[in-house]
C-alpha cells in the first residue's frame, strides 16, 4: 500500500468518510473566499483605500487629479433679534448662567448649508463637504452629514435694546463671515470634494482665523455707516445686490415674496 495522501491521513485521524467530506468541503470554501477577496479587494489603478461596503469591496478613496481654490466674498453666519424695551437682553447660543437659576446651555445659533458643484454640463451636483481645521474667533465648522457643513457660534451671543421699540433695519443684527475659502477637488472617479477653511484675513477684522462681521439691515442698505472697520470693509467689497441678498436673510426685514432660506 502506497503513502497514505493528505485526505486519507484527515480519515484515518477522523475515522470516517463523513468528516473527510467536510474538512474537504471547508479547503475549498476558504480557497474560494481567499481568490474572491483577492480579486475584488485589489484596488484598481489611482485608487488610494479601500474598504467593505455593503458586502463589496469598493475604493473609499481616489486620486485627486485636480483641486480649485475659491475665496468666497461672504456667508451669513446668523442673524440675531433685540427683546423690546430699553435695556432689556436676549442670549444666543454658547451657554448662560442666571442667579438662582443656574447654568444652561443654549440652543446653537448660526447657518448650515449644502456643498453643491456645477459640473461642465452645467448641471449642479452634490459634493462631499469636508471642514477643514483649527478654527476659531468664536465659531466653529462642522460637518453634518456627507454635503452638508454647520457654522455655529461657540460663545453665547448677546444682544441688549436701547430703545423701549427696537426697528428691525437699526437694531437687527446679522453676523457675516467674511472669509470663506473652498477648495473644490475633482478625483479621478468624477467625484468633487469642497474643503472649507478660513482664507486671508480681511483689514479691519481682526486677528482671526474665522472674521465675523456684524451689520443691520440698514447698514446693509446704505440707510447708516458701519459701526467698525471690519463691516466697513465688507460692505466696501459687495455690490448693490449683494448688500441685498444679505439682508434678506432677516426674516422679518426682509420685503414680502422674500426667501430668507434661499
Amino acid at each position: 500500500m502506497g503513502p497514505a495522501t493528505g485526505l486519507q491521513r484527515v480519515e484515518s485521524l477522523t475515522g470516517g468518510n463523513s468528516m473527510r467530506f467536510q474538512v474537504a468541503l471547508a479547503v475549498a470554501v476558504l480557497a474560494v473566499a481567499a481568490g474572491c477577496q483577492d480579486r475584488e479587494c485589489g484596488r484598481p489603478a489611482h485608487c488610494l483605500a479601500s474598504d467593505i461596503v455593503a458586502g463589496t469591496c469598493e475604493c473609499v478613496e481616489w486620486e485627486v487629479v485636480s483641486s480649485t481654490q475659491v475665496d468666497l466674498p461672504y456667508l451669513v453666519a446668523a442673524v440675531v433679534y433685540p427683546l423690546a424695551g430699553d435695556q432689556s437682553s436676549v442670549q444666543y447660543g454658547g451657554r448662560f448662567t442666571a442667579d438662582l437659576l443656574g447654568d444652561f446651555t443654549l440652543s446653537p445659533v448660526g447657518s448650515r448649508w449644502r456643498t453643491r458643484v456645477r459640473g461642465p454640463g452645467g448641471d449642479l451636483r452634490t459634493a462631499r463637504a469636508l471642514a477643514e481645521v483649527p478654527f476659531g474667533g468664536g465659531w466653529r465648522l462642522d460637518e453634518v452629514t456627507r454635503g452638508t457643513v454647520a457654522f455655529s457660534s461657540v460663545v453665547t451671543l448677546g444682544h441688549s435694546a436701547q430703545v423701549d421699540v427696537p426697528t428691525h433695519a437699526e437694531d437687527d443684527l446679522v453676523a457675516v463671515w467674511v472669509n470663506p475659502r473652498a477648495t473644490v477637488e475633482l478625483d479621478f472617479s468624477g467625484g468633487r470634494t469642497v474643503r472649507w477653511a478660513a482664507g486671508p484675513a480681511r483689514a479691519g477684522c481682526g486677528p482671526g482665523p474665522v472674521q465675523v462681521a456684524w451689520l443691520t439691515p440698514g447698514q446693509l442698505l446704505g440707510d447708516a455707516a458701519a459701526a467698525d472697520a471690519c463691516g466697513a470693509s465688507l460692505l466696501a467689497s459687495l455690490d448693490t445686490s449683494q448688500r441685498a441678498a444679505v439682508a434678506a436673510h432677516d426674516v422679518f426685514f426682509s420685503p414680502v415674496g422674500g426667501d430668507p432660506q434661499a
